[in-house]
């Protein structure tokens, strides 16, 4: 419980009365928050937030840049 109440401390000014966030993920320059209805998508720099409902999600795809020059 001690983890949820630093991440409400945390993401307060994103959330939504009686919200409560699950966990965090750093990926890249983004901060991803699941909450209990929807996810949010924080960049760090220049700060900005999208936030998606769990129900507009249809597919997720993940990509990644190999450089094939140094294999």
């Amino acid at each position: 419980m001690k983890n949820s109440e630093n991440l409400k401390k945390k993401y307060e000014k994103y959330l939504i009365r009686g919200e409560t966030p699950l966990r965090e993920y750093e990926i890249g320059a983004y901060s991803v928050v699941t909450i209990d209805q929807r996810l949010l998508c924080i960049r760090k720099f220049p700060e900005s937030f999208t936030q998606i409902t769990y129900d507009s999600i249809s597919n997720i795809e993940y990509h990644i840049y190999i450089d094939w020059r140094r294999f």
